[in-house]
């Protein structure tokens, strides 16, 4: 697995990351992690837990690598890896993962969905753990990426009978489903804060934010 340290990559196997996830009550995977704020954040917060942040963006990633290190922050990773190529280290390693406002493939793997992808997720899953989706897009405020992607028009009716069925039969329990109208309190990624922004300034509505909560049956 290849992971950041200031500006540096380095490679590490599953013996060397066992042993920063023996250090810790729990994991946590931001799958698409972009910046790798969320990871940052989060991690000064909750020491007990370890997070690890993936992305294909190296150059993303070194925006809070630099971060981490200069702080010292020890239980955070950020790793380069896809949807399509994760890093084979981390299956079963997972309490939780959650996906942030992803875009582009990642976007399209759980918003179809595509079964293939979505399987390679849960392969990081422990049993039990849980899977946290945060998404939206607009076809009227991003035509060219959905057509380029094949979105259908999303909403909740399409979520309760396209999206959830196809997750429960790859194995996952719905905990919740439900819009996401956090405008203060929410996630700590730059990309949630900047739609929020537009979103209030520009009173801007055509675009729905939903929040899906699963968990991994076996």
């Amino acid at each position: 697995m290849i992971i950041l340290k200031g500006n540096k990559t380095i490679e590490i196997d599953r013996n060397t990351l066992s042993s920063y996830i023996d250090k810790y009550t729990s994991v946590v995977i931001d799958l698409g992690t972009g910046d790798g704020k969320y990871v940052l954040k989060n991690a000064q917060s909750n020491k007990n837990t370890l997070y690890i942040g993936i992305d294909p963006s190296e150059k993303q990633l070194k925006v809070s690598s630099r971060d981490i290190q200069r702080k010292k922050i020890n239980n955070a990773i950020l790793a380069v890896g896809s949807i399509e190529s994760l890093p084979p280290e981390l299956k079963n390693t997972a309490d939780k993962i959650v996906i942030n406002l992803p875009w582009g493939t990642l976007l399209e793997s759980i918003s179809k969905p595509i079964d293939e992808n979505i399987n390679k997720i849960i392969e990081l899953m422990k049993v039990g753990a849980a899977l946290e989706i945060i998404f939206g897009y607009s076809s009227f405020l991003e035509k060219n990426e959905t057509r380029r992607l094949g979105l259908n028009d999303m909403s909740l009716e399409y979520i309760n009978n396209i999206l959830i069925p196809r997750y429960k039969s790859l194995g996952l329990n719905i905990n919740k489903c439900e819009e996401f109208n956090n405008n203060e309190n929410g996630i700590n990624t730059t990309w949630m804060k900047k739609l929020l922004y537009l979103r209030n300034k520009h009173n801007i509505r055509e675009r729905n934010i939903y929040y899906l909560s699963f968990s991994k049956n076996n």
